[in-house]
């Protein structure tokens, strides 16, 4: 069966996270993607952990495993003539190349958009930075902690804390903003390709800002500080009994109470305490300004029951809640199971592990995993060979002098 994008060909000069992503999400999906990495050292993320069996390998990092399935891996060494020459001869063949290399590190290689849309007219060249192309920032370093800050939801995050005034902000967990920002990549790759097909078949130079892509999903709060200046806060913990973290026998889960017949719900599900009715707890405000006193007194029914059966329970009754799951509460649930979520891969080095699966299924083009992340240079000479001409007998050559 053909997958949606098995027509398209990419070739991905990235590292990290950004890059690699975009190129993940077009080939899970069919395209080709031909990963290109520096001979000896490859791609960054191979150094980062976790990594299979807590065993340090640039064959072995998860985080490199998960983001580099579905392409051909091979090595070349663009700080030489011969590298840059096999580098256009792909570019060449190409429809995308991925390239989150910083502001006019491609430039410096001689390999810049100016060049390559002559080798390849229609190339599409999604380039993907930390601050955009342009502008005073265009040349400043930066990556997930960096540009999560700098555009604005640090400053939110956590949403409820003790005093607000002197919390600090935190990071969100993983590389949210690295992940958004391939993602914003991947799709304007795809709007770019479209438009080419179905107009003069032209190429086009992709400026992606991580900045930007966050603080796109701020457009909510961003709009309500131009209509009136209105400065977006976190919220002290409590303040308002509308949602929030509950303690429970077994963890945590989210309880959002939307008017008082939640709350009367609540109640009865707690089995109607006496507190409940005290003139401290009347409404929403008088809970929240006492939140302190009332959730040792909710946790008194909360902690004999697990996560799950609170749950049940609340879903029963009509009030929104969901348990907060740990991994691998994730990886075992049964709704991920019964979509087949999550999918079993097979490295050489790094042996069989269950990784993400499909964002979104096609019933005519799906998602499939067809290989494993590449090993270093592993298709050198597939792809060297089958597809530039190169002589086999050449490439131990072209090893020895640092070209692969």
């Amino acid at each position: 069966m053909a997958q949606a994008l098995s027509d398209l060909k990419v070739l991905e000069y990235a590292q990290g996270i950004t890059g690699p992503w975009c190129g993940k999400l077009l080939g899970d999906y069919g395209a080709e993607v031909i990963k290109v990495e520096d001979p000896g050292i490859g791609d960054k993320a191979r150094r980062m952990e976790p990594f299979a069996g807590d065993v340090p390998h640039p064959e072995r990092s998860g985080l490199f495993l998960y983001l580099n399935t579905n392409k051909l891996g091979v090595t070349l060494n663009l700080k030489t003539a011969t590298g840059q020459r096999l580098f256009q001869e792909l570019i060449r063949q190409a429809d995308v190349l991925i390239d989150n290399n910083g502001v006019g590190a491609m430039d410096k290689l001689g390999l810049g958009w100016k060049t390559l849309k002559k080798v390849n007219p229609r190339l599409i060249m999604a380039t993907i930075t930390p601050f955009g192309l342009t502008g005073p920032w265009k040349k400043y370093k930066g990556g997930n902690l960096v540009n999560l800050h700098a555009s604005g939801q640090g400053f939110m995050t956590p949403g409820q804390v003790e005093d607000p005034e002197s919390h600090p902000p935190l990071k969100t967990a993983g590389h949210q903003a690295d992940f958004m920002a391939g993602l914003t990549a991947a799709i304007c790759t795809l709007t770019a390709v479209f438009a080419s097909r179905l107009g003069n078949g032209k190429g086009e130079r992709l400026d992606i800002s991580e900045h930007e892509a966050l603080a796109f999903q701020w457009a909510r709060d961003i709009a309500m500080y131009s209509w009136d200046k209105t400065i977006p806060k976190r919220t002290k913990a409590g303040l308002a009994m509308t949602s929030g973290l509950v303690p429970c026998k077994d963890g945590f889960f989210y309880l959002h109470l939307r008017d008082a017949r939640h709350w009367d719900t609540y109640v009865k599900l707690m089995g109607n305490p006496a507190w409940a009715k005290e003139e401290r707890f009347k409404d929403d405000l008088s809970r929240g300004k006492n939140y302190s006193e009332l959730e040792p007194l909710m946790m008194e029914w909360t902690m004999r029951h697990s996560k799950d059966e609170i749950y049940h329970l609340m879903q029963g009754e009509k009030v929104a809640t969901m348990p907060l799951f740990t991994v691998p509460e994730v990886v075992n649930y049964r709704q991920m199971e019964e979509r087949g979520f999550f999918t079993a891969i097979k490295h050489p080095m790094a042996g069989v592990a269950k990784y993400p699966g499909a964002p979104f299924k096609m019933s005519a083009t799906p998602w499939k995993i067809r290989r494993p992340a590449p090993t270093l240079g592993q298709h050198n000479q597939e792809v060297l060979c089958g597809r530039l001409g190169c002589k086999k007998e050449n490439l131990p050559k072209l090893r020895a002098t640092g070209i692969i």
